[in-house]
Order: structure tokens, then C-alpha cells, then sequence
């Protein structure tokens, strides 16, 4: 048990449409989207019209193995094709760290790619272990050895360094993650943003965003895509 903030959302606030949209009506909430270079080549003009209302572009990663950093093919494009199409947006970076120096690393790689673009959603963190089909860890991931603590550490020194550069600090993070591996009392000053795959979070403790599918559809989108609900309007908050 943590002394910190807890999720003051209530489960009957949260409604389930036909076709698998979920709407909050307990308070303000905005919907968003995260891509990548998986997510292929999208119209943007048509996510904008399909009622997204902010996007989580991924910048690039860091290897599993190797632990290089690579940018995402598909960065420069979407976050130019989102802003061009009036939809703010915000980034994230798909980390491996395994030292807090690697995360500091990640963090100045992600500030010299948004240099020359207008970021006024959050900077995510997003870490989590590399598992086989059965669920299992993946015993050659570099990741393997890294325990709560570390990461906690990992989270907090990415984040330190993009609240310092002037942008809103998030880290992502499952249940299962944020309840048996991070010290969510060392993290209280950045937003969670949560991932549960259910109609409605099931999370004991306060979060900023909740990622309520990896499936979801959006026109100009051929694919599926992860929808997210934010229940602040970053923007407004700077």
C-alpha cells in the first residue's frame, strides 16, 4: 500500500459503444491514439475527422538485445502529418534501458527529435519486459536481470530530464507492472499512463491516461491501433 493519489474514476461512468468505443461521462475526457512504424502509412485528415483527439507518436526504440538506439522510420511523418492536420500531439519512447544512464540517453534522443515540433501532449517512458508466446520472460532480452527498483530508476531519470527541458513527464506501465515491479511512490511527480484491456480500469491508484485497447479502429487507419482515454487536457495545463 502507497500513501499517494488513487484513481477517483467510478466504473459506471464508463460505457462501451457498438463498436467498441469506450466513453467516460464521470468528467472531462479526450481520446487519443499511439502509432508507430507498424501502424503504416495513415491519413491523418481522416483520423482528425474520425474524432481523435490527440496522438502518442512513438520517436523510436532501443534494442532488445543489442541496446541500439533506432529512430522510427515513420516519426518524421506522423507527428508532421498529425500537427499539419491539426491534431496535438504528444511522443513516447520504447525503452530498453538497462542503467539510468541509458534512460538519460533516451531522453536527450527523444528531445533532439522533437526539436523542431510542437509537443504540448506528454513525453512517455514506456518500458516493460520482453516475454515469449507463453507469457514467459525471454531469458536473452538485456532487460532480463532488471528489477523494481532499477526501473523505478530507469522511469525516474527519463522523466526528470524532459520536465527539466519544460515538457509533461509520463511513464506506461500495465497492471501487473505498476502493482508488482515499479515503487509507485518514488513516481508521483509524472502521470501514469495506464494499460488495461477491460471496459472499464481497474487500478487502485490515481493515473493521467488509461490505454484501453491495442485493437481499436480508426478510419485512416488500415489497421488496428491502441486507443487511449485522457482524462486531462495536457495543453490546457502547460
Amino acid at each position: 500500500y502507497y500513501d499517494i493519489s488513487t484513481n477517483t474514476t467510478l466504473p459506471q461512468d464508463f460505457h462501451e459503444e457498438s463498436n467498441g468505443t469506450i466513453t467516460y461521462e464521470g468528467g472531462e475526457s479526450l481520446l487519443g491514439i499511439n502509432v508507430s512504424s507498424q501502424s503504416g502509412a495513415i491519413d491523418w485528415a481522416q483520423v482528425k475527422e474520425n474524432g481523435v483527439d490527440f496522438a502518442l507518436i512513438r520517436v523510436g526504440y532501443r534494442g532488445y538485445k543489442r541496446g541500439q538506439l533506432v529512430l522510427d522510420e515513420n516519426f518524421q511523418t506522423n507527428i508532421a502529418g498529425a500537427t499539419e492536420a491539426g491534431i496535438p500531439v504528444g511522443v513516447y519512447f520504447y525503452s530498453k534501458a538497462v542503467t539510468d544512464a541509458e534512460a538519460d540517453e533516451e531522453a536527450t534522443f527523444v528531445l533532439e527529435q522533437i526539436r523542431n515540433y510542437q509537443v504540448t501532449w506528454p513525453i512517455a517512458f514506456f518500458w516493460e519486459y520482453d516475454t515469449n508466446d507463453d507469457g514467459s520472460q525471454d531469458q536473452s532480452s538485456r532487460t532480463i536481470a532488471c528489477n523494481g527498483e532499477q526501473v523505478t530508476s530507469f522511469i525516474k531519470a527519463f522523466c526528470d530530464k524532459i520536465e527539466l527541458a519544460g515538457f509533461t513527464a509520463s511513464y506506461y506501465a500495465d497492471k501487473t507492472m505498476a502493482y508488482e515491479t515499479l515503487q509507485l511512490d518514488q513516481l508521483t511527480s509524472y502521470d501514469l499512463w495506464y494499460a488495461e484491456y477491460r471496459a472499464q480500469p481497474g487500478f487502485y491508484y490515481d493515473f493521467g491516461m488509461w490505454q484501453y485497447t491495442d485493437e481499436g479502429t480508426v478510419s485512416g487507419i488500415s489497421g488496428s491501433v491502441p486507443i487511449t482515454l485522457s482524462f486531462k487536457n495536457y495543453p490546457s495545463l502547460r
